[in-house]
């Protein structure tokens, strides 16, 4: 095996569960407020992150784009190469990159891995084609098609920017022509994990979205009724809250309904969960579920009969 690509966590870094691992090159992809619980505080969040590029001495693949930039590239590397949409050393005008994928994020994802192709003197222009193919990403952005005449994407979206880029990048493609509702399907994990951000997914579907339907996600031993309602929190508080919004525990039923609702034109957005296969409840125990199944299911009850 020549090459081994691996996504390293905050969490496992603090944890050393790399200390084993000679990481070549590092690729910064950006950072989110994540984490925070575990870590303490945002800083320690960063500083976690920056260990693993202090820990790699070959190359590092720094997104420019990102506000946080500074707090990495200057930490000393054998290479160092950037990259941004329309900055960078290698950006999308310079790579000439085209992609079937929406929205900013994917273009530096797509950089990110031109980067990684450079600094090993693969095949740019093959790489770049290979990019270009990609009809979708599993759990991420992912259209789903079964002939109905609206849009339905489910994404892995689990904290506060990742969320608002995907309302927002959706929103773009709306005012575009394609859509006129967007109608989500939220709700938030629980165990502890970052309860701070409950209010704030609320606060941020009801500036995006049109209708919105609050469910249960990952509640591990939480009360998922109680997680709900923190996310119902970011709605209420806000003034004139706009959005139609219901609540149903089942998440089967929340989907089923964001669905049914669906009219022409609008655009259906699965939250939370992204390509999963299974659901973490209470008593440690984890349940077989996929939100790409559920949607699959109902809609070829409804439209492809």
């Amino acid at each position: 095996m020549k090459f081994v690509i691996i996504e390293a966590t905050s969490e496992g870094i603090a944890q050393h569960r790399l200390a084993g691992i000679k990481v070549d090159c590092a690729v910064f992809t950006g950072l989110h407020k994540e984490h925070i619980d575990s870590h303490g505080s945002f800083e320690n969040y960063i500083k976690a992150k920056q260990q693993l590029f202090i820990k790699t001495k070959g190359t590092h693949i720094i997104n420019v784009d990102d506000k946080y930039f500074e707090r990495f590239i200057n930490i000393p590397s054998d290479n160092k190469i950037t990259f941004g949409v329309a900055s960078g050393d290698i950006n999308q005008g310079k790579a000439a990159l085209k992609l079937r994928l929406i929205g900013d994020f994917n273009v530096r994802n797509g950089l990110a891995a031109l980067c990684v192709v450079r600094a090993y003197g693969l095949d740019f222009d093959k790489a770049r084609e290979a990019l270009a193919n990609i009809e979708s990403v599993p759990g991420r952005m992912e259209f789903i098609d079964k002939g109905q005449p609206f849009k339905v994407v489910i994404d892995y979206a689990h904290t506060p920017d990742s969320l608002e880029t995907v309302y927002k990048t959706l929103g773009q493609t709306r005012t575009a022509g394609v859509g006129r509702k967007l109608i989500c399907v939220l709700g938030a994990a629980g165990g502890g994990r970052d309860k701070w951000k409950r209010p704030e997914f609320g606060r941020i579907a009801q500036q995006y979205c049109d209708e919105i339907i609050l469910t249960n996600e990952d509640p591990y031993n939480e009360a998922p009724e109680e997680i709900i309602n923190q996310v119902y929190s970011g709605i209420s508080q806000t003034q004139n809250p706009k959005p139609k919004t219901q609540k149903t525990l089942d998440r089967k039923d929340a989907i089923e309904k964001a669905l049914r609702s669906a009219q022409g034109g609008d655009i259906v957005i699965i939250t939370g969960k992204g390509s999963e296969n299974s659901m973490a409840i209470g008593g440690d125990k984890k349940i077989p579920w996929s939100d790409k199944k559920q949607v699959e299911s109902i809609l070829e009850r409804y439209y492809n009969q």
